[in-house]
């Protein structure tokens, strides 16, 4: 939301109690800890901790606490980090990558996520086709995003640079789907529910546009489906 607060994303993978623990210091002495959140099966496990008090332009360590403990299931076992976003409309040099097509399909290992990770980007784009559900099911729709998840190279980018996304036919269902898209609400309820935007179209106006500040940089992402 701004450089004083964040969202993160994750799934759980038990339904007990999910705590963020954060702080400057990578040995997460004296750090805060988010409030608790109950992973559900109707939201597919995904749950969405919210960190408050960051300073802006910042490192922070972080790592994903399960019913209190660290989840034995993460490598490695020390925390991950993320660099909270610049104050608005102070001028800076970003690097802001971005890219689409990621077709798991065909491409279960994906070496581009180690070489845009090399570049150490501020901010990462999804430009569409993040996943190529190219099916009416919800149950296909989540079993997408998470497989697209699980890639090895993707992970550490995700954990540690921020994303937005916006869709394209693939992930709103079927090749070439437009406004007469029969399950678009059930592509945007799956959309919503793995991606941390900002926003998601507006109260009269539903989609996935939206708009988004980094410094002095304004981000404006287009949907050119629904």
């Amino acid at each position: 939301p701004g450089p004083e607060e964040m969202t993160i994303w994750l799934r759980a993978s038990a339904p007990v109690p999910v705590v963020i623990e954060y702080g400057t210091d990578p040995a997460l002495r004296g750090a805060s800890r988010s409030e608790p959140v109950m992973p559900s099966a109707d939201d597919e496990f995904v749950v969405k901790p919210h960190l408050r008090g960051l300073l802006p332009s910042t490192r922070y360590y972080y790592r994903i606490l399960l019913a209190g403990a660290p989840d034995r299931y993460l490598e490695p076992r020390s925390p991950f980090s993320f660099t909270t976003t610049p104050p608005l409309g102070v001028r800076g040099k970003y690097r802001i990558a971005c890219g689409s097509c990621a077709r798991i399909q065909v491409h279960p290992d994906q070496p581009i996520w180690s070489a845009v990770e090399r570049w150490s980007p501020d901010l990462f784009l999804w430009m569409g086709d993040n996943v190529y559900i190219d099916a009416l099911e919800p149950d296909i729709m989540a079993d997408m995003y998470q497989w697209q998840r699980s890639v090895r190279e993707l992970q550490p980018l995700i954990r540690s640079v921020p994303q937005l996304a916006i869709w394209d036919d693939h992930d709103y269902a079927l090749d070439d789907s437009d406004r007469t898209n029969p399950v678009k609400a059930e592509a945007l309820a799956a959309f919503t529910r793995y991606w941390a935007n900002p926003a998601y179209g507006l109260v009269d106006a539903p989609g996935v546009f939206f708009k988004q500040s980094y410094g002095d940089v304004d981000i404006f992402m287009l949907d050119g489906r629904w």
